[in-house]
């Protein structure tokens, strides 16, 4: 009698599932039909026919610029455009604690002005959407990493609550899809609401962040290989300091995901995270 009521319940499930498909089809059907597809980022219209990218192709060549020779180790140019070499001048002269990054992009142009913009809480669609481009266009670099777990930099719950976004936890869930590893947005928590980090001039930001992150009780990353996203890296203080807790936690592995990646003088800049 268990069992077949174990089986009556599972086919109910499935079919519970269907429908709820079904419906999510129905649904976006319905909207294509009276509101027409837009890119997310120019509002161009879209093909009715086309895939959930919800990006025009312009607007994808834009943001998503063929892949550079780079620092393996902190994602920064090369000048000297050797693709092997495993660290750069910037990251000998800088303590940092991630082990490996891949950027979809330069912090310049278009790509910053997207990264700002996904930082509003009406910046989710887009966030979505810079997620998928990303995994479209760095999937095999981001599952060469082998990750065990995705984990996006958590944000101060109170700066949350005001911006009603966190942009990592949204590229983290296409990010994880691309890298073939599940996203956990809860492992870091952090501890405390430090000052911003575009107040800070570039050695003060590793500062500000020193013991800014914990691991939330419950998790075992002994051995672990961890795959940090974020929005931008500039200086990477802000990643050095999650990887740094990952590491004290046992991890034996982290790099960093990042949308747009600063070159130059943007290392510093006053619009970004870190």
């Amino acid at each position: 009698m268990g069992r077949f009521v174990r089986r009556t319940m599972g086919r109910a499930g499935r079919l519970a599932r269907q429908g709820v498909r079904g419906i999510g089809w129905f649904r976006q059907a319905t909207l294509n039909l009276l509101l027409p597809r837009c890119c997310v980022n120019c509002q161009q219209e879209l093909p009715s026919s086309g895939g959930e990218l919800l990006l025009c192709p312009a607007c994808c060549e834009l943001l998503a610029p063929p892949p550079r020779p780079q620092c393996r180790r902190c994602g920064g140019s090369l000048v000297d455009e050797c693709s092997t070499q495993d660290s750069c001048p910037w990251c000998q002269s800088h303590r940092l604690r991630f082990d490996a990054v891949v950027a979809l992009g330069a912090y310049e142009g278009e790509l910053r002005q997207v990264v700002l913009r996904m930082k509003r809480a009406t910046g989710r669609a887009l966030a979505m959407n810079m997620g998928r481009l990303f995994a479209q266009c760095r999937s095999d670099a981001l599952a060469s990493l082998r990750p065990s777990l995705v984990v996006p930099i958590p944000m101060f719950w109170v700066r949350k609550l005001r911006h009603g976004i966190n942009s990592p936890e949204i590229l983290a869930e296409w990010v994880a899809q691309a890298a073939h590893a599940p996203a956990r947005n809860r492992v870091l928590v952090r501890k405390r609401n430090t000052i911003r980090q575009m107040e800070l001039p570039p050695r003060e930001r590793f500062r500000n962040l020193r013991n800014a992150f914990r691991l939330r009780l419950g998790y075992d990353l002994q051995g672990a290989r961890v795959l940090l996203v974020d929005d931008v890296l500039t200086t990477g203080a802000t990643c050095s300091a999650a990887a740094e807790t990952l590491k004290r936690a046992g991890a034996g592995f982290v790099a960093v995901a990042v949308l747009a990646r600063a070159e130059g003088h943007t290392r510093a800049d006053p619009s970004g995270r870190a």
